[in-house]
């Protein structure tokens, strides 16, 4: 999940920079003293979209993966107490070391 969420925000930071980029392309002549001047809070500032950016969609791959992901759970918890699984899983797992 993380993986997915760090992928998203890359892309969308990415995005975010180059239409910004190209949105004040009438500042490039100052940029040296915009980045001297400037270079440090701008830097603060996407630093700090990046980790929102990252919250948020770990987040909602969370809600969205991990849906009921508990219910599902006991289901399987009991149907292992219960023996059903547990033959089943028991024998797969000897055939597939026996190979």
């Amino acid at each position: 999940m993380w993986r997915n969420a760090l992928v998203l925000t890359t892309t969308v930071l990415v995005a975010f920079v180059l239409a910004a980029i190209m949105q004040l392309d009438f500042l490039l002549p100052y940029k040296h003293y915009l980045l001297a001047e400037y270079g440090q809070s701008i830097m603060i500032y996407l630093t700090l979209l990046a980790v929102n950016l990252f919250v948020l969609f770990f987040w909602i791959t969370r809600k969205l993966l991990l849906k009921d992901t508990g219910r599902k759970l006991v289901h399987l918890e009991k149907q292992l107490q219960a023996g059903e699984v547990a033959r089943d899983l028991s024998d797969r797992l000897h055939m597939e070391a026996s190979e």
